[in-house]
């Protein structure tokens, strides 16, 4: 059996950051999945479903509102609950890294939670909206980090 290529990183050693986990070509559209990771596996405490639910209803919404939400594929949920992907269609790093320090200063003001009624949401009950701006008051000291905002980090 061949492993995925995200099998053959080494968890032990994987920082908080932003990485491009996987990126395709088909045809003028490239697709690129990146790794937003919030926890260092095995090291920090991992995202609770509470944080992560919260965060993921944030991060869809707020980054749907950009100029460049056409170019937002998907965001979910890493089911280690140590970060996020983000799937996009022709988006590089640098646009992406700057999307998403604008979507968490924007969750970081906000007021209510996104798709919070029990007929928007498989299981509102877990969603809190200060547990998901503690998240992306998290990863946005991460991304401010000069290693990532200057170095990207690779898988």
């Amino acid at each position: 059996m061949t492993n995925l290529p995200s099998f053959e990183i080494d968890h032990d050693l994987l920082l908080p950051g932003l990485y491009t986990s996987r990126a395709d070509v088909f045809g003028p559209a490239s697709i690129t999945t990146y790794d937003l990771r919030i926890r260092r596996p095995y090291k920090d405490p991992t995202l609770t479903v509470e944080e992560g639910h919260s965060f993921e209803h944030l991060l869809a919404y707020y980054l749907r509102q950009l100029p460049e939400a056409k170019k937002i594929i998907y965001v979910g949920p890493m089911g280690c609950l140590t970060g996020f992907y983000v799937i996009t269609c022709c988006l590089d790093y640098e646009s992406i890294h700057q999307n998403l320090m604008q979507a968490c200063e924007l969750i970081c003001e906000a007021t209510k939670m996104p798709g919070d009624k029990k007929a928007m949401c498989g299981n509102n009950r877990t969603l809190n909206l200060a547990a998901g701006k503690n998240v992306a008051r998290e990863y946005l000291n991460i991304l401010k980090s000069p290693t990532i905002a200057d170095n990207p980090p690779k898988l």
